[in-house]
């Protein structure tokens, strides 16, 4: 739960990365600066971990829930491996069918439509699960937590969503140039399905939390054949087929993921519905009423320049969250807009790391820092 600790050595090991890659490509290493860079990273982050944890593991021994725990383990990398082996399958079927230059074209289209996701929702996760795990048993509090993070994500999920729709093709253009055109032309494919990738991440926080990464396994056997079939019917309209392809299984995915996810713990769909619809009808009514302001006034016209795709993304972003805002607000969201930041902060602090004790080993005179953890509930 020291996220802070962890934030700072995740930082310092991709510095030292970067730094040894750049000393040997100076080197003239070549490509092998950057091998030698990825090597070093995981190693760098070794080192810190063990310096911040001063924990040192005593001799093997049995215990009877080793078994238990392997299997989570085991389970979970199963899950990563599925997920890694689904989303590169795209790649494979572009490159076969289109040809090199179009799977270039693709790829940085889709790694800006995985950005958002990667960078908020994957972080958010390390919180949620840490959060919701300490909560697992009170099954009332923990619902309440998982709906207000499904609320925060669909606001932010559906607010990106929307504004990289709209602003994508400038996006790549200020920041590729102009050669990449196709890429951004692309990208507006895979934009609607970003805020639908947002909430089907939490799935896994259920899963994690409640300790049935068994189930999540199995479910993504179910998501790689269904990602699959849209991917192979996508084939018939090109590379733009497979990004629709997409954004619809996480639109297919999401609500079923959910229902299975919180099947054993009795949690239902309908209240995580009614936490999220406002945000995607409020995303769709804003995006397409900017859509057609701008195209009236002439800002949909494609940036020439560096400058002009710096000016529509201020324009077409700020269009587009003022109408997002009072559409949430028109659709009675009022009170949830006024909660948000109430909600965010209850599920980032609710559990409260103390550090209240130093132990001291006895013998050998060696003083470890050990953290250990109080958790604040509502009636403290």
């Amino acid at each position: 739960m020291l996220f802070t600790a962890v934030a700072k050595n995740d930082m310092v090991a991709k510095g030292i990365s970067v730094a040894v890659s750049i000393v040997l490509g100076w080197m003239g290493w070549g490509y092998w600066a950057l091998v030698v860079g990825a090597c070093i990273l995981p190693l760098s982050t070794a080192v810190g971990a063990w310096i911040l944890c001063r924990w040192l593991p005593g001799r093997p021994r049995y215990s009877s829930e080793t078994g238990s725990m392997v299997l989570f383990a085991l389970h979970t990398y199963g899950r990563f491996s599925l997920n890694y082996v689904t989303r590169n399958t795209d790649n494979l079927l572009v490159g076969w069918r289109f040809g090199p230059q179009s799977l270039g074209m693709y790829k940085k289209a889709y790694d800006l439509f995985a950005l958002a996701s990667s960078q908020i929702a994957t972080s958010t996760t390390v919180v949620a699960v840490a959060a919701l795990s300490r909560v697992r048993e009170d099954r009332d509090l923990y619902c309440r937590y998982l709906v207000g993070a499904l609320t925060v994500m669909a606001f932010l999920g559906m607010g990106i969503s929307g504004v990289l729709t709209l602003t994508g093709r400038d996006v790549i253009r200020l920041i590729l140039g102009p050669k990449w055109a196709p890429a951004g032309y692309l990208f507006t494919f895979f934009g609607p399905g970003i805020g639908a990738q947002f909430l089907y991440c939490t799935q896994g926080w259920i899963h994690l939390s409640i300790g049935r990464a068994d189930r999540w396994f199995r479910w993504s056997i179910l998501e790689l054949f269904v990602t699959y079939l849209l991917f192979f019917l996508g084939l018939h309209w090109g590379v733009q087929g497979i990004a629709v392809a997409w954004g619809l299984s996480f639109w297919i995915l999401t609500v079923p993921a959910l229902s299975y996810a919180g099947k054993p713990i009795g949690l239902r769909v309908p209240p995580m519905l009614a936490a999220i619809w406002r945000f995607i009808v409020a995303s769709l009514l804003a995006g397409l009423i900017s859509a057609f302001i701008a195209t009236k006034l002439g800002v949909m016209a494609v940036a020439s320049s560096a400058f002009g795709a710096t000016l529509r993304i201020a324009l077409l972003s700020l269009f587009f969250v003022g109408l997002y805002l009072l559409a949430i607000i028109s659709l009675g969201g009022y009170s949830t807009l006024r909660n948000m930041s109430k909600l965010l902060r209850e599920m980032l602090t609710k559990v409260k790391v103390e550090q209240i004790g130093v132990i001291s080993t006895e013998g050998g005179g060696l003083v470890t820092d050990i953290p250990q953890f109080h958790v604040h509930s509502d009636a403290e």
